[in-house]
């Protein structure tokens, strides 16, 4: 597993559960299966393009910070989406 998947699943995760999502609402709230959501974050698959931005939407969050390295003090560095 490369270095950019495991921040992809580690970021994915905690921002799932900083929405007290669990991997069934996610894929609820993404329009994708369960399943894919199960093999996203255990390595096995690797999001397109489009399942990313939705995964990201259903997050709240923008595509790149699910690619933040963790920072010096143990979090990760992510910005808010907001409307301008």
């Amino acid at each position: 597993m490369t270095k950019v998947q495991e921040r992809l699943i580690a970021n994915l995760r905690e921002a799932r559960y900083t929405l007290n999502l669990t991997q069934m609402g996610l894929a609820e709230k993404a329009g994708i299966s369960i399943g894919f959501v199960g093999d996203i974050e255990a390595g096995k698959k690797f999001p397109s393009a489009n399942t990313l931005q939705k995964l990201c939407d259903a997050l709240q969050l923008e595509p790149h910070e699910l690619f933040l390295p963790e920072g010096k003090d143990g979090k990760r560095e992510k910005g808010k989406r907001g409307k301008a």
